[in-house]
């Protein structure tokens, strides 16, 4: 029973290695003892070497394992790659296709192998059209020293070169390098050049303008400068900066010293520079303009007038960031205005005593022709009051003629009597109230407008300082010539205003009368000057020259706005001097 139960267990144990009929030889030859003992010392080794070959097939199947990971981890890193550098080549197709640029390969024979990129356009060229042609072709020279063909040179030794070109009228900025193969072999050049012409057209716009704005400073003598403003507790040093014309006016050549406010007022006047400080203080400290003269001295000691400007400028919270300005030598304008103010008063002296002297003339002349007139005016009348009778009829006519016409230069001796008087009368200052003027002179012009129908506009007009009895002798001649040129109409209608611009007052009277045309208005205030005949309406021609008189007696101006057949506008102004409150 027992020799049976080893003789399967010695089966079994071999059955995966050995034939049954192997164990059973071996039982039946050896008998049991051996048998156990085979089997024992069989079913060690055995133990072992399954172990054994356990623990190498684990590790095997440990590296195995492993290295398919690894296989399977790579597998996808490449496909990720690749689909990274899929989408990227993609990007940069698009890219290429989009912006204003050219990229292109070329084989080591500088053959082009490759062209894209929206700049292509701009050279009337397609994608890929240039394949096949080599440079030297394409650039129409082979000449080494040519910028793109030296570049492409340079490249293929292995060192990446920029150039610039202009080619088909478009500027490109080129940056050409090696191209290389996967095991790291030049192969050719791989180029990208962009399309500028913006740029460079929009910089050569701005030189100009520079240019232009250097060229106008330097003819007119007008320079910019520029203070920061950043640190307000140390103004004085702030950055400044000048212009070149700066320079020149404070007798520097551009460049030749450091600009600074200490460099700034050593070369204004000593008088003036407490007068540009607090004016500069105050600007800031409001932020606010500024204007001023001042006087400078030059390195070689001369005297120069400049005219400066300013303004502020802010940052986002109100804070001053800087202030900007010009300086202008304005020497030679001051002086000559100087010179006119000279000329001026000298000329105004002159024509005063020249008026002087032609007013007592005047006078003279007509204070002295009044006395003969009157003698053949009084004989005359001595002669048609007595001898009309007897003396024919064409004689009787020519004798009242001559008194018309004495009687007519009586009036005219009056008026430059007036007109003299007028220029050498006193102006006693006072008050006037034009409302109350203007009402005096329309109650004594009431007779005038006797079975008439006259439409009076009246509006409220200010006090003025004046003369009173000119003033109200300037409004009855304006007035009486209103009256009088609109009698044609069947309505008259004579306004009487004034008109305001800031302190300004300017008066005027206005008609609807016959007018005249625009182009006499400057002979309208001459003395003696009529612009229609004494037929048609009376007058001898001095009312509105007697108000020019007053009015620039007055400091001010007068003027004639009028249209045939429409009316007439008379404005005048008194000076500023003489305006006072609003009645």
């Amino acid at each position: 029973m027992m020799k049976v139960q080893f003789h399967m267990m010695l089966t079994n144990l071999l059955a995966d290695n050995l034939m049954p009929a192997l164990a059973a030889w071996i039982t039946a030859s050896f008998g049991l003892a051996v048998c156990v003992a085979l089997a024992f010392v069989w079913n060690l080794n055995l133990r072992r070497l399954l172990k054994a070959q356990t623990r190498i097939l684990l590790k095997r199947n440990i590296a195995l394992e492993s290295e398919v990971s690894d296989r399977v981890q790579e597998i996808n890193e490449r496909k990720e790659a690749s689909k990274l550098l899929l989408e990227s080549e993609q990007r940069s197709k698009i890219l290429v296709q989009q912006i204003p640029a050219v990229l292109w390969t070329t084989d080591r024979d500088l053959v082009f192998t490759s062209s894209e990129g929206a700049g292509l356009k701009v050279l009337g060229r397609r994608q890929n059209d240039v394949v096949g042609v080599p440079l030297t072709e394409y650039f129409g020279t082979s000449d080494p020293s040519f910028p793109a063909l030296a570049a492409h040179v340079e490249a293929l030794k292995g060192s990446p070169t920029t150039y610039s070109i202009v080619w088909m009228s478009r500027h490109f900025d080129c940056l050409v390098e090696p191209l290389y193969d996967t095991s790291g072999n030049i192969i050719g050049t791989i180029g990208l050049g962009r399309d500028i012409t913006e740029r460079v057209e929009a910089d050569e716009r701005l030189r100009t303008s520079q240019r232009h704005l250097a060229d106008a400073q330097r003819i007119t003598h007008l320079g910019s400068w520029e203070l920061d403003l950043t640190d307000l507790a140390h103004v004085n040093r702030n950055p400044l900066r000048w212009s070149d014309e700066v320079f020149r006016i404070f007798g520097y050549r551009p460049g030749e010293i450091e600009v600074s406010n200490e460099s700034f007022f050593a070369r204004v006047h000593p008088e003036d520079r407490d007068r540009i400080a607090k004016a500069v203080s105050l600007a800031i400290e409001q932020g606010e303009k500024y204007k001023i003269d001042h006087r400078i001295v030059l390195p070689n000691g001369e005297e120069r007038i400049v005219h400066e400007r300013s303004e502020i400028e802010v940052d986002e919270s109100g804070r001053p960031r800087r202030m900007i300005g010009t300086i202008q030598d304005v020497t030679a304008i001051r002086r000559a205005e100087e010179e006119i103010r000279k000329l001026n008063a000298e000329l105004e002296r002159r024509v005063q005593e020249r008026t002087a002297e032609l007013e007592a003339f005047a006078y003279s002349i007509s204070h002295d022709l009044r006395a003969p007139l009157r003698a053949i005016d009084g004989f005359t009348r001595i002669i048609e009051e007595d001898y009309l009778p007897a003396l024919p009829q064409e004689a009787a006519e020519v004798f009242s003629t001559v008194r018309e016409n004495a009687q007519r230069m009586g009036r005219l001796l009056e008026a430059i009597l007036a007109f003299s008087r007028l220029g050498q009368a006193e102006m006693k200052m006072a008050d006037v109230d034009l409302n109350q003027v203007v009402q005096d002179v329309h109650d004594s012009l009431s007779h005038e407008t006797e079975g008439r129908q006259v439409e009076w506009i009246t509006a409220h007009l200010p006090t003025v300082k004046g003369e009173p009895l000119m003033i109200h002798q300037l409004y009855f001649n304006l007035l009486s010539n209103a009256l009088k040129f609109t009698r044609p109409r069947s309505h008259a209608r004579i306004e009487v205003g004034c008109q305001r611009a800031n302190s300004n007052h300017t008066l005027f009277v206005r008609d609807n009368g016959v007018g005249f045309p625009s182009a006499q208005a400057p002979l309208l205030f001459g003395f003696f000057q009529r612009l229609h005949r004494s037929d048609q309406f009376e007058g001898n021609g001095v009312g509105l020259a007697f108000a020019s008189r007053i009015v620039k007696r007055h400091g001010g101006q007068i003027w004639a706005e009028s249209e045939e057949g429409i009316g007439t506008k008379i404005s005048f102004t008194l000076g500023l001097d003489h305006v006072g409150k609003q009645a």
